[in-house]
């Protein structure tokens, strides 16, 4: 890993922060996921509001990830043709048509349509966005970069959750689904107008592959290895423990209203917040291993604990342990890929693939076992693939840890 310079100790997030390229991301990241912050709280409650089981609502949920897991492979051919701008507007506005779709759709069929066609803007939306990220951080920098732009993602997150949470509380469930196609129209046309002007970022400085890259020589790369099955386990537990469980159960066991799920949502992200920016500053200079492990053990371990408790009290608790938990490793896993050396396009499409695959995957599998067994076997599902990608962050060669 390359070692931190001593000149940007108190500067990085100033150096960030001045880079326009960054702050294009940065805003796109923002708007989009406030909108998509505000229907976390409702999605699984809207989904059974038609009547369909566990296992049909963690198929509404999936289906977003399932867009863009047929489609991760082929969006960088998209990309290179648009150029990263044009790719952004494109995205979110295909997202914002296909959420006004979701809130509107007579159906349960119809609604995981919807759901479907925002996971294909998705899908093209941050490719584009990860890809140039990557591109252009500094590798010295690489942590906090990938610190910044996650606690962007969160900031969004916190904020969406209970609004969406109010609004469905007093307008119904369909309204963060209508905010959620409001915000990505927002986002569409403030980078449609930028295109006017011609602040145009292209595609120039994107990784490509070297005419020898394979599929095999990228996955024998140890830390590759250790960064798509570190990104697959983050997003398997998120979209499993997060998203499709923790509504069902506070609302279920605990009583909690989605406006209260919404706060509580918004308390996790709050904590992973506090600690995303100075984990990334942490890895850049002591190693990703040792602000990886102790994230992933214990969110795995918190995680596996939510359905042990009895009270609300010690749900906000474990909420908090895991947010800081998360925090260790959020910026770490995406630096993973920018430490061994140049990314290559296909470490980049491999590492979303295998996101978007557990994030199909969790769904589906976690609420068609709580409905079979309880939440306390489908959380420790949820938080297993955890410690899984613990063990590899610890084998992995010394040089790069």
């Amino acid at each position: 890993m390359a070692a931190q310079s001593p000149t940007l100790g108190g500067s990085g997030l100033r150096l960030l922060l001045a880079d326009r390229r960054i702050g294009v991301i940065l805003a796109a990241i923002l708007v989009t996921n406030l909108g998509y912050g505000m229907i976390i709280p409702i999605l699984p409650i809207y989904a059974k509001s038609f009547g369909v089981s566990y296992g049909a609502i963690g198929f509404l949920i999936s289906s977003f990830a399932i867009a863009r897991l047929i489609t991760d492979l082929a969006c960088r051919q998209l990309v290179e043709r648009l150029g990263y701008l044009r790719s952004v507007t494109f995205g979110v506005i295909v997202v914002s048509i296909s959420s006004l779709g979701n809130a509107v759709a007579p159906s349960f069929d119809l609604a995981v349509a919807a759901r479907f066609a925002a996971g294909l803007g998705s899908a093209v939306l941050f490719t584009a966005l990860y890809g140039y990220l990557l591109a252009i951080a500094r590798p010295e920098l690489l942590g906090r970069t990938m610190g910044l732009f996650w606690g962007t993602f969160g900031i969004g997150s916190i904020a969406g959750a209970p609004i969406g949470g109010l609004l469905s509380h007093v307008f119904g469930l369909r309204a963060p689904l209508f905010g959620y196609a409001a915000m990505s129209a927002i986002a569409g046309l403030g980078f449609a107008r930028i295109q006017r002007r011609e602040i145009v970022i292209g595609f120039a400085p994107a990784p490509t592959d070297a005419g020898e890259a394979t599929w095999r020589s990228t996955l024998r790369n140890p830390v590759v290895r250790t960064a798509l099955v570190s990104n697959f386990a983050s997003f398997w537990t998120w979209s499993a423990a997060t998203i499709t469980l923790l509504p069902l159960y506070a609302h279920r066991t605990l009583g909690m209203t989605p406006l209260a799920i919404g706060g509580a949502i918004a308390l996790l992200g709050t904590a992973e917040l506090f600690l995303l920016y100075p984990a990334g500053s942490w890895s850049d200079r002591v190693g990703r291993r040792r602000v990886l492990v102790p994230g992933l053990v214990s969110v795995a371990v918190l995680t596996a604990a939510i359905p042990l408790t009895g009270n609300r009290a010690v749900f906000y608790l474990l909420l908090i342990g895991i947010g800081l938990g998360s925090g260790l490793f959020g910026a770490s896993v995406p630096s993973l890929l920018g430490t061994d050396g140049p990314v290559h396009s296909r470490a980049i499409a491999g590492y979303r693939f295998v996101g978007d695959l557990g994030f199909v995957l969790a769904p589906l599998s976690c609420a068609w076992l709580a409905g079979r067994s309880g939440f306390g076997w489908a959380y420790v599902l949820a938080a297993a693939p955890l410690l899984i990608a613990a063990v590899l962050v610890i084998r992995m060669p010394a040089a790069t840890r």
